[in-house]
């Protein structure tokens, strides 16, 4: 949300863009002010009063393990396991391993094609991008025709959840188009926050077989 929002700040100078983690009543001060809803749709008679007025759009959730079929989030006593090299993110074949207690180089012998292969890492392309376009089509966002644009362009996912800037300003162009508005500016998008933030590799095996 947060690069959604900038993008959206960039595209519409002279118009306020909020961000918001949840909804309160304060942020429906203007009945006439658009919402944009990220799916899952919350329930419309508890977040959106009767009488607001102004559009409501939804946005996609953009979760995409094509990449990053390795990727975890573990808990432990209802906590987060966090603090390692790349935050709350972790390889479940690293974790398999210190559970079996097989030892670091048995755990690394474990990075290897058949391993990938019997695990479906190299399926995970076809049922994210799958998943991923079943997304966009129960919003107002549908991601068909964007999908292309952003495989050819290379990696356009820095974790599982964690997408490009040029990408969320394709979703913020959309929730425009939606509402038959076109951006006002164009040039060089802000800065990418999530590009600070936890950046997966891409294991050689998996880089070979998406060309």
């Amino acid at each position: 949300a947060v690069g959604l929002a900038a993008c959206l700040a960039q595209f519409l100078p002279g118009v306020e863009v909020v961000r918001r983690l949840e909804l309160t009543p304060e942020d429906f001060a203007d009945p006439d002010a658009g919402v944009f809803l990220q799916r899952p749709r919350p329930d419309p008679e508890t977040r959106i009063p009767a009488g607001h007025r102004g559009p409501v759009l939804y946005w996609p959730g953009l979760s995409f393990a094509g990449y990053h079929p390795d990727v975890v989030v573990a808990s432990a006593g209802g906590q987060l396991l966090s603090g390692g090299p790349i935050g709350p993110l972790h390889s479940a074949l690293v974790l398999l391993g210190w559970r079996l207690g097989l030892g670091l180089k048995a755990t690394l012998d474990l990075f290897r094609e058949d391993v990938f292969e019997r695990l479906g890492y190299f399926s995970a392309w076809d049922y994210g991008k799958t998943a991923l376009l079943n997304e966009g089509r129960r919003t107002d966002v549908p991601l068909d025709a964007l999908f292309p644009r952003w495989e050819a362009s290379g990696p356009f996912m820095y974790s599982h959840t964690h997408p490009r800037l040029d990408v969320l300003a394709d979703v913020a162009r959309g929730l425009l188009s939606a509402l038959g508005m076109t951006p006002e500016v164009s040039g060089p998008l802000p800065p990418d926050w999530l590009a600070t933030r936890e950046i997966l590799p891409i294991y050689p095996e998996i880089a070979r077989r998406l060309n």
